[in-house]
């Protein structure tokens, strides 16, 4: 039975990866070998008069949590975003929904980045564009999963918080988004005794057709603690 999510929500997936096992009897000297299957999908079911919202895993099955009420819900590659409706407004996005639509996208961004595990990396795939215009040079989603698992290896402890007041997001009319802001950082390793912290500026090109990638990620260090 599906749970609920809670309102003006921005809603990640609950795993990046299940495990599989076969369930049924097996002949006598035939033991199970579990696997592993990713998130592939994210999608929302609009029948039975309350939409869910669902993350698939492939062929192993479907994670599914109702919507909620009176929120306007949009997958993203690695949850969803859920916007309150106000009476009176059209039911096509306007462009200032769009821009916070962006915004959550860029607030969720940071706090999967903060998060962020070898075992996770693989829902990278599902967030960046097949090529990316990454810190100024045009890079293939591959070169950039590697960059972040390089980056995960030395600093395993991070945490990115967007400084509140600073986003600015401009969305044109081809769904393509804009957003940028500060972010304070801090990261940490235990086995080298370093710590790294200070604030950025960030700048973050959003694909917001269909499912939301990413097209464009940047920053610059502002300040160093």
């Amino acid at each position: 039975m599906a749970g609920v999510a809670h309102a003006d929500s921005t809603i990640h997936c609950p795993v990046g990866e299940v495990q599989v096992e076969i369930i049924d009897r097996l002949p006598r000297d035939w033991s199970i070998a579990p696997g592993i299957a990713d998130l592939t999908d994210t999608r929302i079911d609009r029948g039975g008069g309350r939409d869910s919202l669902q993350c698939v895993y492939g062929t192993a099955g479907t994670l599914e949590i109702a919507a909620p009420r009176s929120e306007n819900c949009t997958p993203t590659d690695f949850g969803f975003q859920c916007v309150t409706n106000r009476r009176g407004e059209f039911n096509s996005v306007s462009r200032s929904e769009r821009e916070r639509e962006a915004e959550l996208v860029a607030q969720s961004f940071f706090e999967f980045s903060s998060s962020l595990t070898n075992e996770s990396l693989n829902v990278l795939d599902t967030v960046y564009a097949a090529e990316v215009e990454y810190f100024g040079k045009l890079t293939a989603r591959a070169a950039i999963l590697r960059d972040k698992k390089a980056f995960i290896a030395r600093w395993p402890e991070r945490n990115y918080l967007i400084v509140p007041g600073s986003l600015n997001t401009n969305c044109g009319r081809n769904n393509f988004c804009e957003v940028t802001g500060i972010v304070d950082f801090r990261t940490h390793s235990r086995a080298r005794n370093a710590t790294s912290e200070g604030t950025v500026r960030f700048r973050l090109g959003l694909s917001m057709l269909n499912h939301v990638r990413v097209t464009l990620e940047s920053s610059k260090v502002l300040t160093r603690r």
